[in-house]
């Protein structure tokens, strides 16, 4: 009997430390697999500075190329004074663009470091739309901005300024994917629960096997066609971002030489 009271003690004990290495082995993969998460997470931070970096120097280094050279000019007069006006709107075309690309970089940092905080408030989305028109008209002059209001309000509750660069944003691109002389059609409907505005345009279109990844940060479509036109490939991951912090969605529909068609919508406030 001592010797089975002695056994069971030892084999207590060896299931114990048993017990107690396993212990030790898990808690040893969870540090390790911790380690690597964050190894991964550090990893792809620097792929993605190292993004940043490559589109600010490749981005914007055009236009303010072509800023200071136009800027050169009007100093010292080389440019006749019939043409200063023209020079002058693509010196604004080119500052807006800027601005939005410098403005889509910033915000995407912001994601990307958690300090994306909403300022909400009650506005029309009407309004909006219309300011963002405003601004892009005389910009794009070569392309017909058409509107489809009924006018009824469009009433949201949301942050402001994020929702007008989801505007800016459908626009910019309905204008970069378009023919010199295309229509842009946005048309606004309140839905009852929901708020819908669709920009829609006569450009290049996507084809459907590039869809999936037209959200994605970075996500510029590799076509040739897209090869002279400039942009981050992240205005419409910014849209997606947006709107989805506002308890809306925004979604595509495009054809290869049709054009597409986005779809921003948000909910009505209560």
């Amino acid at each position: 009997t001592g010797r089975l009271r002695g056994f069971g003690k030892v084999t207590r004990d060896l299931t114990e430390r048993h017990e107690q290495e396993e212990a030790r082995n898990a808690a040893r993969d969870r540090e390790e697999a911790r380690l690597r998460a964050h190894a991964d997470r550090m990893a792809e931070l620097e792929r993605t500075k190292a993004q940043f970096l490559n589109l600010a120097s490749h981005e914007l280094r055009g236009p303010l190329t072509l800023i200071r050279g136009y800027n050169s000019m009007l100093q010292d007069g080389s440019i006749p004074a019939g043409q200063v006006p023209a020079v002058a709107r693509l010196l604004e075309t080119k500052l807006a663009h800027v601005d939005l690309l410098v403005e889509q970089m910033l915000e995407t940092a912001r994601l990307e470091h958690d300090a994306f905080d909403l300022f909400r408030q009650r506005f029309d989305l009407g309004d909006v739309v219309q300011e963002q028109l405003d601004i892009f008209r005389p910009l794009s002059p070569d392309h017909q901005f058409m509107l489809d209001d009924d006018g009824t309000p469009l009433i949201v509750e949301g942050d402001r300024a994020r929702i007008a660069t989801i505007i800016a944003n459908l626009f910019d691109n309905a204008i970069k994917y378009s023919p010199a002389g295309g229509e842009i059609w946005c048309t606004t409907r309140n839905q009852g629960s929901q708020i819908s505005v669709i920009v829609r345009d006569q450009g290049l279109g996507i084809a459907a096997e590039h869809m999936p990844r037209l959200f994605t940060r970075f996500g510029r479509l590799p076509t040739e066609e897209n090869v002279t036109i400039h942009g981050t490939g992240l205005g419409l991951f910014l849209c997606k971002e947006i709107a989805t912090r506002h308890g809306g969605d925004i979604t595509a529909k495009s054809e290869p030489g049709a054009g597409s068609e986005f779809t921003l919508i948000l909910p009505t406030a209560p």
